[in-house]
């Protein structure tokens, strides 16, 4: 049985290689600078960051919990007229 499982994880960590493998050369195909993780992109250089893109970004993360506060206020201002 361990030998068995060995050789699933084995199996599993080859088939997860070959997956790396292609979606780096997807990524590079489409001209989507890869993003290390310390933060630098292909050239070297310091990630940049797009102001808009994160601002848009906060503003979805945080559109439930405003909707969220609205509803409660309107519940709050009908319920004690």
């Amino acid at each position: 049985e361990l030998t068995q499982a060995l050789a699933t994880i084995d199996q599993a960590k080859a088939t997860y290689h070959q997956a790396q493998i292609r979606i780096d050369a997807i990524r590079r195909q489409s001209g989507s600078a890869e993003v290390e993780e310390n933060g630098q992109d292909d050239s070297g250089g310091p990630l940049r960051t797009d102001f808009w893109a994160r601002a848009g970004a906060g503003f979805a993360y945080s559109l439930p919990l405003l909707i969220g506060l609205f509803l409660i206020a309107v519940f709050v201002r009908i319920l004690f007229r």
